[in-house]
This record gives structure tokens, sequence and C-alpha cells, in this order.
């Protein structure tokens, strides 16, 4: 009998050994997060073990049982990535055998797959992905593809969520891809406007940040400075955002320096941009580059409004004697010689010295010849328009050679001694030239 149940015992044990080790099974087989039975417990122990380490900076002790925690229950618990990755990139950037740190970025590359096979979060992953490939791997245009891809499905899933590396990154890559002849402008450049939207957004939700708008601006200038853009690329590019989105003001931000830095400023969009823009954010200097873009295309009436607008919102004499002879220039276009020449000789007293106004001053006078054919010696106008050249050689001896060229095209067009000898006026004598002018000058011949 006592045989017989010893026997007994030991057939039960057998078998309850035997089951206990049926029911062991890793995470990695079925997909549970702790693995059931022995491996169940194998895993706690490399989780518990490999963390200390870890808690310790011992990454060379804490590897052996991490790595069997990634490979047999990878979804116990997320941090098993957030190690990982902390601790490769250690090793990366020890490590001086390039084939090895190479072997070490593909290991990193591994972690980030599993994770979003494990856990998922795509968007958020892949922007640490491609980051880290980049960090790691610029100089391999083939590799800068690959982490350019995983940039932006992260981008495009993520949107506003996008961290700011993932977004630098993300338009950094997409530029080098351009410059190496791998892809196209047209999608460089609707990276670029991908990148800034995001930005703006994210700026719009945290004015305050300083480095958001930094960031903006670094990629705005980074962008700018690639060569062999064509220009129709770019505006075929940001059009139909500005149609979209006229009055972001961030965006607006974008498109007015992107023209003016690709000498775009001609093109309507950047006039329409520029004005949303400015009505929102008026400043001298806009106001100013908008009438100066009028007066080119011809607008003196908008030319003279935003001049007018220029001068009140400026506080600088110099710059505000710019804008004074600005608007006297298109004054005059629009037939009105008297105020031009007041708005010259305000140019003239908010920046004494300057000899341009001057020169203005006397293209007004000779341009007023048929204009003034009531006085007795209609010619008479070039010797005081001669007069206003003479004095801004005087005072600005940097435009002497211009007023001296000047000053040869228009005497030959003075009064002759015959005409002015009826009129009993002699060489030297003062004549008053009235019209609009109404200035005393000294007759020559």
């Amino acid at each position: 009998m006592k045989r017989t149940t010893i026997i007994l015992l030991v057939s039960v044990a057998t078998i309850f050994a035997f089951s206990f080790k049926g029911l062991a099974q890793k995470g990695i087989d079925d997909n549970s997060k702790y693995g059931h039975g022995e491996d169940s417990i194998q895993c706690l122990r490399n989780l518990s073990l490999y963390r200390e380490y870890v808690k310790q900076h011992d990454y060379k002790s804490a590897i052996p049982f991490w790595r069997k925690a990634f490979n047999e229950c990878p979804q116990s618990f997320k941090g098993i990535y957030l190690d990982g990755v902390k601790m490769y990139r250690e090793f990366i950037e020890k490590e001086k055998d390039p084939q090895i740190q190479s072997l070490l970025v593909d290991t990193l590359m591994l972690i980030y797959d599993m994770r979003i096979k494990c856990f998922n979060q795509l968007d958020e992953v892949r922007g640490r992905q491609g980051v880290d490939l980049l960090r790691y791997k610029r100089n391999d245009i083939n590799e800068v593809q690959r982490g350019y891809g995983f940039l932006k499905e992260s981008v495009d899933l993520g949107g506003a969520k996008s961290s700011d590396a993932v977004l630098a990154t993300f338009i950094s890559s997409s530029m080098a891809l351009y410059q190496n002849q791998k892809t196209d402008a047209g999608t460089m450049i609707k990276d670029f406007l991908t990148a800034t939207e995001i930005l703006n957004e994210k700026i719009s939700n945290s004015p305050n940040d300083t480095m958001l708008v930094f960031l903006q601006e670094t990629i705005t200038r980074n962008f700018i400075q690639i060569p062999g853009i064509e220009d129709e690329d770019i505006l075929t590019a940001i059009e139909p955002l500005f149609k979209e989105k006229p009055n972001d003001s961030q965006l607006l931000k974008v498109i007015v320096s992107v023209l003016e830095a690709k000498k775009l400023t001609e093109d309507q969009l950047w006039l329409d941009a520029a004005k949303s823009l400015f009505s929102q954010y008026p400043t001298a200097e806009l106001a100013a580059k908008i009438a100066y873009v009028s007066h080119n295309k011809y607008d003196s009436k908008e030319a003279s409004n935003y001049y007018n607008q220029a001068i009140q919102l400026e506080t600088d004499n110099n710059k505000k004697a710019e804008y004074y002879y600005g608007l006297s220039a298109a004054t005059d276009n629009l037939g009105n010689k008297s105020l031009a020449r007041d708005y010259a000789n305000k140019a003239i007293e908010f920046k004494p010295g300057w000899g341009e106004p001057y020169i203005l001053i006397a293209q007004l006078y000779a341009t007023s010849r048929d204009l003034c054919q009531g006085i007795s010696l209609p010619n008479a106008i070039y010797w005081v328009a001669v007069d206003k050249l003479l004095k801004a050689k005087q005072i600005d001896p940097s435009i002497e050679e211009k007023a001296n060229a000047y000053i040869l095209e228009l005497s030959p067009h003075f009064p002759n001694k015959e005409e002015a000898f009826f009129l009993n006026i002699m060489d030297g004598d003062t004549y008053y030239v009235g019209c609009w002018i109404n200035e005393n000058t000294r007759a020559r011949f």
C-alpha cells in the first residue's frame, strides 16, 4: 500500500510538472502581455533586472536582460522601447567602427518598428524614427530618402501634433532630396508649405512660443536659399493656399517673405498678400514696399495712399524722407506738380544734405514746359531746373555725376539771346518764372 501511494504521488507530480511546462509560453508566441507559465515568470524577471540596471545607467549589464524581454515578451511594457532607444543611442554615439555603428542603427530602427507593431502610435513613433535615422545617417542620401518617408508619414498623420524636431527634420530632408535630384521642385515646395501651415497653426495656438517663430523663420530662410527653383513652381504652389486662407497672418508672412526673397514682388500675388498682411500688422516698411510696387505698376493713387501710411507710421527721419520722396514721384504722376514739390521739400527737410529730392524738383520743373506757355519766356523753366541741379551736387557730392548729366541735357534748351533781347533780358539778370513754379532765377544763354 505504501509503495502504491509513493508511485501514485510521483506520477501526479510528474503529470503536474509536465502540465505546468506545457502551459509555459512566451508572449511573442501567443501575443499575450507576459506569456504564460514559466515564460511569464522569466519575462517579469528580465524586465525587473534590465530596468534596475538602466536606473543605474549600467547599459552594458542591462542589455542581455533587455534583449530577452524584447524578443520574448515585446507587448509587456512600452518602456522596453523607450529604454531600448535610450541605450542604443548611447551605443551608437560611443561606437567608433562605422560598420558596427551602422548595425546598431539598424537595431534602433527595428526597435521603432516593433513598438509600432505592439503599441501602434504610428504618427509619433514614425516621426522619432525618422529623426533618429537622419541623425545618424544624414550623409547617406538613400537613408535620407528612407527617413523622409518615415517623417512624411508622421507629419501626414500627426498634423499640428507633430513635434518641432519632426517638422524641422522633415523639411530639411525634403530639401536635401531636391538638391540631390531625388525629388522634384513641386514636391519639395509642397512639403515646405505643409510644414509652414502646421507651424502657423501651432504658433496661433501658442503665440508666445518664440522657438516656434524661430523655427518657421529658419525653414523659410533655408527654403529661400535653395537655388534652381522655378518662379512659376513657387507661384503655382502658393496661390491656392493664399486663396484658401487670405487672412492667415502667419501664412501671409511666409508668402510675402518668400516672394520678396525670390524677387517676385512684381507679381500680383505678392501685392495681394502684402496688403492683406498690412491690414492686420501695419508697418512703415511694408507700406513703403506696397507703395513702391504699386508705383511700378502705374497705380499712382494706390502708391500715394501707402506712402502716406508709411510716413505716418515711420519714426526714423531718414526713412521718412525716402517715403516723402516716393510720395512726391507718385503725386507728380497724378498730375499735381505743385504738391509733388511740397513733398520733395519735405524730404529735404527730414534729410538735409540729400541731393535726390532737388533732382526730382528739377525734373518737375523741366517737364512743365508745355504747362507754362503763359510765361513770357517759357524756356526759362530750364534755368530754374538747372538751379536745383546745381544745388543738388553742391550739398551732395555723391550725385554730382547724375546732376551734371542732367545739366548737359537741359542746357541746350535755355532761351537764346535773341528772344531774351526782345524782352529786355540780359545775361545775369534776375528773371521771375511764374506759372506754378513761382521762383526767381538768373538769365544765362
